[in-house]
């Protein structure tokens, strides 16, 4: 969160494993960030 309170961001990854639980099909990393909206 941001100083103000309205923004925040952090890191993920997510992994997708094969039905033998160990070979990895798919890696994926990112970022995701979020901005706070009002309501009126």
């Amino acid at each position: 969160m941001d100083r103000g309170g309205n923004r925040s961001s952090g890191v993920f990854s997510i992994d997708q494993y094969a039905q033998d639980g160990s070979t990895v099909l798919v890696h994926l990393e990112g970022t995701v960030t979020g901005t706070r909206i009002l309501a009126h």
